[in-house]
């Protein structure tokens, strides 16, 4: 059998579809493949929603791209439009506490990375960074460990490209008395021009 030709289009939807038409002698014989994204497969695997990113109304912006780098703009745990931690590790909450905030501060970095790539997170070569800043008492130590929450997530969903540098730094106080704000440096994959 002879192929005549082959036609791949893909269309942006929360799948690609690629149609792929294969003609043989008489052009009648098709077929359509689904091909799910990658890094949507795997939030899915992990059963992770990310947030619809909220709209700011400030003076600066959630996320700025300078040619193929991402930086997200620190983000707190928020859900809803709610802040849901709020005071100090060591004091109002617990080591397993801050790390379920530190994922919730990773979700809204990974909504805005996801808006930043026009909804598809393949175009994500690597995380670069995370900046972890965890509200704490004086006497508490443990802010790496808040900060793998964050780290652990990244690298599960992104796998070797999400291996990053980082940062766990205690902090007096942070904006609203959050527990936890997590910024993000991530690198774009080059489009290829048509």
């Amino acid at each position: 059998m002879k192929i005549k030709k082959l036609c791949l289009t893909l269309i942006a939807s929360s799948f690609f579809s690629i149609p792929m038409a294969y003609g043989m002698e008489d052009d009648t014989q098709r077929q359509v493949v689904q091909v799910k994204p990658k890094i949507e497969g795997r939030l899915e695997e992990l059963k992770i929603k990310l947030p619809t990113p909220a709209k700011t109304a400030t003076s600066f912006v959630p996320f700025k791209i300078i040619d193929n780098m991402v930086y997200i703009s620190g983000q707190l745990p928020v859900c809803d439009g709610t802040l849901l931690y709020k005071g100090k590790l060591g004091r109002e909450f617990k080591i397993h506490e801050g790390q379920k905030a530190a994922k919730l501060c990773t979700y809204n970095i990974l909504a805005y990375l996801k808006e930043a790539c026009d909804g598809d997170l393949d175009r994500v070569q690597e995380c670069v960074r995370l900046g972890v800043w965890v509200n704490s008492t004086d006497d508490f130590e443990d802010q790496p460990k808040v900060a793998n929450a964050a780290t652990d997530l990244i690298n599960a969903i992104f796998g070797e490209n999400g291996l990053h540098v980082r940062a766990a730094v205690g902090s007096n106080s942070l904006p609203f008395r959050a527990a936890v704000e997590i910024d993000a440096i991530f690198v774009l994959k080059k489009m290829s021009k048509l």
